[in-house]
């Protein structure tokens, strides 16, 4: 694929001239009534656009969807799909290891884990802009301590492995990631707090009823918009942000030209363009910006944008089947990337690197990839959350250690 020049009039405006979807906010702004209250006892969704306070929150849902094995995830998208054309909203999850539903001879070494629903979505009314005063208010004084679920020299031992299937030609990158424990003993509260500190255009928090989750992802997996354009904004690269001006400047640059960045980068894109080109219009398929920095309060990112129309008589739930889950928390090519991390890995990864998101009545939608995702079972005051990094021909094992580490930072920033 040519690579389009990211400096170029046509990538910064996108190729139809077409703002590109920032948020939650962009989304759903106009769809959504004013004022609601956020019950904590009842289930719910709230998607949140941190960098400009758009908050919508689904509550009072009409039934609840959920999905235990992976042949219950068909009938459960038969069901939302209903609940849109009766005019309806469907918002909530689904985990990385529903992925089984849409590639059935791809068998795990993990299951989903005791009482952890592989898919789960409420059917709710129009949502509500709420303010993030509605949050409840905490005390939230401690600062976050993550403690890794492996050891340095267990990480190295797997991204070893990783690189034997590289230099072996099994596949060019694999994304290899490893829970960690936090204690969380005020979530929402804590939710309150951190959503400053990432600042992230597709956040949100999901309420089942008894399990939370809580969500900071800057990363948009895909996005419909009106008239059934595709929006997809892959990430891959990281630089760490500095206090010093010319410093943060220069570590922006360095990453916007990294060739190792922007060729992990670029191997997701391809991934996503062919995902995305199964229920795509044929010939509609783009790269509009290619190997953007964008930057948050700890890090700057690597992101490019895939667009696309949606072929008539196709729906979210069609390229959710396409696509999911999203290649850049897998590697590429993305089957056999999903088999070795399946055997490296040591558990379960559940919603992370999953996806949280909504579908309306009008087929717009919108679906982010739950990185940067804390994951709350029941009342238990130990949660988890993950980190990875896309290990590739020349990665380092230390250096991307560092770098699931560094995206962690965020964490840091969410005490009173």
């Amino acid at each position: 694929m040519g690579e389009p020049d990211p400096t170029s009039a046509a990538a910064r405006k996108g190729r139809t001239g077409t703002p590109l979807p920032r948020g939650w906010l962009d989304l759903l702004h106009g769809k959504a009534g004013a004022g609601g209250r956020i019950d904590t006892s009842a289930p719910l969704v709230l998607l949140d656009d941190a960098r400009s306070d758009g908050l919508f929150l689904f509550r009072d849902p009409m039934a609840v969807l959920q999905a235990s094995q992976p042949g219950e995830i068909a009938p459960l998208l038969d069901a939302a799909r209903r609940a849109l054309a009766d005019g309806h909203y469907v918002a909530g999850y689904l985990t990385y290891e529903a992925r089984l539903a849409f590639n059935p001879a791809r068998k795990p070494l993990h299951a989903a884990g005791a009482g952890s629903p592989l898919a789960w979505f409420g059917i709710f009314p129009a949502p509500r802009r709420v303010a993030a005063t509605a949050f409840p208010t905490g005390k939230t004084h401690n600062t976050l301590d993550l403690r890794p679920c492996w050891t340095f020299d267990d990480y190295a031992r797997a991204a070893e492995q990783a690189l034997e299937f590289i230099r072996a030609g099994d596949v060019y990158q694999i994304n290899l990631t490893f829970q960690n424990r936090l204690e969380l003993t005020d979530p929402w509260g804590r939710y309150r707090l951190l959503r400053g500190a990432q600042r992230a255009g597709w956040g949100g928090l999901v309420h089942t009823g008894s399990d939370l989750f809580l969500s900071f992802s800057p990363e948009l997996f895909f996005a419909i918009e009106p008239q059934g354009r595709i929006v997809a904004r892959p990430m891959k690269g990281t630089a760490r942000r500095h206090d010093d001006c010319r410093l943060d400047g220069a570590a922006a640059a360095a990453l916007q030209k990294s060739v190792k960045d922007r060729a992990e980068n670029l191997m997701i894109v391809d991934l996503l363009r062919n995902d995305i080109g199964r229920v795509a219009r044929a010939g509609s398929v783009a790269v509009p910006r290619l190997f953007e920095v964008e930057t948050y309060p700890t890090v700057h990112q690597l992101t490019s944008t895939i667009t696309a129309m949606l072929s008539e008589g196709r729906d979210v739930f069609d390229l959710m089947a396409a696509a999911f889950p999203c290649g850049s928390v897998t590697g590429a090519p993305k089957m056999r990337a999903m088999e070795i991390i399946s055997e490296l890995e040591s558990g379960p990864r559940g919603l992370y690197t999953g996806s949280i998101g909504f579908a309306g009545p009008d087929g717009t939608s919108g679906f982010n990839l739950a990185i940067r995702t804390i994951a709350c079972k029941g009342t238990a005051t130990e949660a988890t959350m993950g980190l990875g990094s896309a290990v590739v021909a020349d990665s380092q094992p230390m250096g991307e250690w560092s770098e699931c580490l560094m995206k962690g930072a965020f964490l840091e920033g969410g005490f009173a």
